[in-house]
């Protein structure tokens, strides 16, 4: 199966950034658009169907370009909420993040397909029913653009790749607040959501709706507050500095959070209490410490632990994880 084409860059000496609501669709945009690569492409070379705009912004969407740690390219998130979730797929281990990813009306490549067979997933070379078939099977009207008769591309939020044991697979995340999945207005997302759960079931992806209810708010405050820039993220690389801050770290019993930091940053030669957090930040993105995340975190202090145990069960619910 030929991969798609990378993703046109620029249009005359503007970016070009995929459908606007401001644009009458067209069948010719739609085939541009596939064959340009937007809604295609492996790990850093992804290019979402939906960019960030100004066209797009709103009083209450709250947009944003995101890097994640550890994960090769900014995010087009349409929401703080997709944001707050791009964050903790890091957090549990996510290999790789695709935001608005399309499920296209007529036949479509499996999300799967990857030319260059990093992430492999058997039977992904295969091609897919499209959500015109998936909406008739299910009894749901598929939709179409406004003022036209063209089928809708329905996207999911974030398509996640993560790993189970030795085996490679799928997670769709559709999220939404929770309150637009309640009343009249409610049942059209719910009718979009069995479409997105199909297809999940289509490609044998974990399907788990994310909503403003699936995290505390102190949980999601502190993805925020100790996630690690990607300068930091990468300059741990190749090296065992996490392992022994991290081993360090969680024989600190009874010690505030900032004793613990600093302690464990002078043991791996980051005496510095600057360079201490840096190291903290990374190792807690990656699973390796065991402070929750649920409890206060104030560097005077002492520790909440079981964080390992909370990171496992997440995954477990919310990835489909059982390792």
């Amino acid at each position: 199966m030929k991969a798609p084409t990378k993703p046109r860059t620029a249009v005359g000496s503007r970016p070009y950034l995929g459908p606007s609501p401001r644009i009458r669709m067209t069948l010719g945009t739609l085939a541009r658009l596939r064959a340009e690569g937007f809604g295609a492409g492996r790990r850093e070379h992804y290019n979402p169907w939906i960019r960030v705009r100004r066209a797009l912004s709103s009083p209450v969407s709250n947009q944003q370009v995101l890097r994640p740690p550890f994960i090769p390219r900014h995010l087009h998130l349409l929401s703080r909420l997709e944001g707050q979730f791009a964050l903790l797929a890091t957090y549990l281990g996510a290999l790789e993040i695709r935001e608005q990813f399309p499920t296209h009306a007529e036949s479509d490549i499996h999300p799967a397909f990857d030319p260059e067979y990093r992430f492999p997933i058997p039977n992904s070379d295969r091609v897919l029913p499209g959500l015109l078939d998936i909406a008739r099977e299910e009894g749901i009207d598929a939709g179409v653009y406004p003022g036209t008769e063209i089928p809708f591309v329905m996207t999911t939020d974030l398509v996640l790749t993560v790993k189970d044991g030795g085996v490679y697979k799928l997670v769709y995340w559709p999220v939404k607040p929770h309150g637009e999945l309640d009343g009249r207005k409610g049942v059209r997302r719910l009718e979009r959501l069995r479409l997105e759960q199909r297809r999940a079931a289509d490609v044998e992806a974990f399907f788990q709706v994310m909503t403003d209810q699936t995290l505390s708010e102190r949980f999601v405050t502190h993805l925020r507050a100790f996630k690690p820039t990607e300068r930091d993220a990468e300059s741990f690389d190749g090296t065992d500095t996490l392992l022994r801050f991290a081993e360090t770290f969680n024989r600190c019993q009874g010690a505030t959070l900032g004793q613990a930091w600093r302690e464990s940053g002078a043991a791996v030669g980051c005496p510095a209490v600057l360079d201490a957090r840096k190291a903290f930040d990374v190792a807690l993105y990656r699973g390796l410490l065991d402070v929750s995340l649920s409890s206060v975190m104030d560097e005077h202090l002492p520790i909440s632990w079981g964080g390992i145990a909370t990171r496992l069960r997440l995954r477990k619910a919310l990835l489909g994880v059982n390792e």
